[in-house]
């Protein structure tokens, strides 16, 4: 209508039954100012969809109705039965609590994100579980707002490029499963891992130059133990791949460990620090591995150990810091 909507409450967005959607569609230009109660649900029950797609010269703009600070409104929630498109939309001063964000996504739900702005909210987005459906999450920029990105395993597996965090920006990565092939890209600011990760049923992860993870207590990265997968840690010289725990002593997360069933795996110009375990990287028997540069500071165990049945190809291991070996090859094969 050329003026902001001013929306107050609750607008719930679904279908009259499960074989009806509703859609919301946002044109280009669209502003939706919140007040302190207003948030968007879709598809909490029944079928929902969003479309909410600007253009570079006119964007939808999701703002507050009152003073422009972060958390004056709630956020956007999508959830099992919504379907949503963001493309050219600013999202600024919401996110009243910090760990659902200004958008979240959990469930089932499917949705896209594309050359969004992202700036002053309590907390950015949170994208929940291991059943995400995520066409695409690229071009987004990000400014002040902590956490900026919360993310599951799998989530941050579909996550692409062209993403702009920015310095000191907080990325949380939650414990979970991934079994849809996927890469973990370098968003230019440290990931904190919450818990466990496993890589399972056939799926493959590559994680790029650069990534660094900081662990909690107990992390362990598991691949392959019932449905198989392959894990490519792909550092280079000048942009390694790190991997330290939170806590600096010797022990305080498991283990990078390769199950049986795990094929094509790679380690090169890795860095881990912290790990305890049998070995930092075990590799089970019927696994392989191919390791072209592994580091291993402050570790409990050997850098690198293997069963008899498993296929290994190591070059370039190092240990600093107390850590005992450098590997430790099976005996009476």
């Amino acid at each position: 209508p050329g003026v902001p909507f001013t929306i107050g409450g609750l607008i719930e967005i679904a279908g009259e039954d499960d074989d009806m959607e509703a859609l919301l569609e946002l044109t280009p230009g669209t502003v939706l100012r919140f007040d302190e109660d207003a948030y968007l649900n879709v598809g909490y029950y029944r079928p929902g969809a969003l479309r909410a797609e600007g253009t570079a010269e006119a964007p939808i703009v999701f703002t507050s109705q009152g003073k422009p600070r972060p958390g004056a409104w709630r956020g956007i929630n999508l959830y099992k039965n919504a379907t949503a498109d963001f493309s050219h939309v600013t999202f600024e001063y919401g996110s009243r609590r910090s760990e659902w964000g200004v958008l979240f996504a959990n469930s089932r739900a499917t949705l896209s994100v594309t050359d969004c702005l992202f700036h002053d909210n309590g907390g950015g987005v949170v994208l929940q579980g291991d059943d995400l459906r995520i066409r695409e999450f690229a071009r987004n920029t990000f400014t002040a707002s902590s956490p900026t990105l919360t993310l599951s395993p799998q989530a941050y597996a579909t996550v692409g490029e062209g993403n702009v965090l920015a310095p000191g920006s907080r990325v949380v990565l939650a414990g979970g499963h991934i079994e849809r092939s996927g890469r973990w890209r370098d968003l230019g600011s440290p990931v904190e891992v919450a818990g466990p990760v496993v890589l399972d049923g056939g799926a493959s992860l590559t994680v790029d130059p650069g990534v660094t993870l900081q662990v909690r207590d107990g992390f362990e990265l598991a691949v392959g133990a019932v449905g198989g997968g392959s894990l490519k840690l792909q550092g280079t010289a000048e942009a390694p791949i790190r991997i330290y725990g939170v806590n600096d002593r010797r022990g305080t997360w498991d283990a990078i460990r390769l199950h049986p069933k795990s094929a094509g795996n790679v380690i090169e110009h890795v860095q881990l620090r912290n790990a305890g375990g049998v070995g930092a990287v075990e590799v089970l028997g019927g696994a392989d591995l191919r390791v072209d540069g592994l580091e291993c500071a402050r570790c409990y165990s050997p850098a690198l150990t293997w069963a008899c049945a498993a296929k290994v190809d190591a070059k370039g291991v190092t240990i600093k810091d107390g850590t005992p070996a450098e590997m430790s090859p099976p005996g009476g094969c």
